[in-house]
């Protein structure tokens, strides 16, 4: 059954989750980038309510500002060998577009520029490389109309921007985000299942939470309608998102009972490790760290190693091992030094 989270309880962020959500997201293909820039930040879009930010100054003529760089047009479509395909051809794959290329074609501060930087940050967003993502984010928020686009795209911003710990940037966006699902889709044409949409509101629940917006209980309300509590698939991801919410202990029961599912799953290994070691029980869930920071390889992204690293310092903090503790705190801080996490200052247990 669903459990209603009293508006009066504050919640607890965790690294770990964070990763574990980026994971989730990506397992369930609901990272598609945009592609056109007129669909994500064009005139067109819809504006999004907040204190208004001052329009991008341009460096050239207002003309020049506007135009939208080749670079930025979306490539006629290509059939797998290359060619373009024939007009009665549906199965030909959609060209992307080289945002980097477009980044660089555009007028810094121009609707085209802002685009490239959103769809920058969201490709490094679903792979894990959360600076690099947070750096193209925060620019797209510099010179941003704040024009309301791709629900997805605000969720992912949201949600970095909370672990970033710029509040009033990720509540604007965890409410455009909403906006955009209550209405199925900002972008005409795009469609959510319930599965990418229910990916897309954990994401912006704690987001929500956290800042006290109105759209919070209705934003839950949504997410409890279209999620089975008593489907083990999603057990991982709820004790996630519980533990994001304040219920600690629900947290710990949801992540055993996916444990229980994917005993090797290092996402939840982590997780519940970390959720352990927020209720007082370190000892128990320090084993798990260690057998997720051991999976851990070269092809491991930043942000999940961060993450693995730091509930794993968490857990060696509780359990008096602070030497050790600091050593993987100050490779976190490297890893992701922009991130809430890595400035944490742990509580080690001396034992005195």
């Amino acid at each position: 059954m669903p459990v209603r989270i009293a508006r009066s309880v504050r919640s607890t962020t965790s690294a770990g989750l964070f990763a574990g959500a980026v994971v989730s997201l990506m397992l369930a293909g609901c990272a598609a980038l945009p592609t056109t820039p007129e669909l994500v930040a064009g005139p067109t879009a819809t504006p999004v309510a907040g204190p208004a930010k001052p329009a991008p100054k341009p460096a050239a003529g207002a003309g020049e500002n506007l135009a939208i760089p080749e670079a930025c047009r979306s490539p006629a479509p290509r059939t797998a060998q290359g060619e373009a395909p024939d007009a009665e051809e549906t199965d030909a794959p959609p060209a992307r577009i080289d945002w980097d290329a477009c980044l660089a074609a555009a007028t810094e501060g121009s609707g085209p520029w802002v685009v490239a930087q959103i769809n920058l940050g969201t490709q490094a967003f679903v792979t894990g490389d959360i600076e690099t993502a947070l750096g193209h984010y925060v620019q797209s928020v510099e010179n941003d109309r704040w024009a309301a686009s791709d629900p997805a795209l605000h969720a992912f911003r949201a949600s970095l921007f909370q672990e970033a710990g710029r509040e009033e940037d990720a509540v604007r966006d965890a409410e455009a985000a909403w906006a955009g699902l209550r209405l199925g889709s900002m972008i005409p044409g795009r469609t959510l299942d319930d599965e990418a949409q229910a990916d897309l509101l954990r994401l912006i629940l704690p987001v929500l939470f956290d800042g006290e917006a109105d759209a919070f209980l209705p934003a839950l309300a949504a997410f409890e309608e279209i999620t089975d509590f008593d489907d083990e698939a999603q057990f991982g991801p709820l004790a996630g998102l519980m533990q994001q919410l304040g219920q600690a202990e629900y947290a710990v029961e949801l992540g055993a009972k996916a444990l229980e599912a994917e005993p090797d799953s290092l996402t939840l290994l982590n997780n519940h490790c970390y959720h352990l070691a927020r209720v007082g029980r370190a000892a128990e869930g320090l084993p798990l760290c260690e057998r997720a920071v051991a999976g851990l390889t070269e092809e491991s992204s930043p942000g999940s190693r961060s993450a693995y690293l730091h509930s794993l310092a968490v857990a060696l903090a509780a359990t008096g091992a602070c030497p050790r503790a600091e050593v993987l705190m100050a490779e976190v801080r490297s890893l992701t030094p922009s991130f809430n996490h890595a400035k944490e200052t742990l509580a080690c247990v001396t034992g005195d």
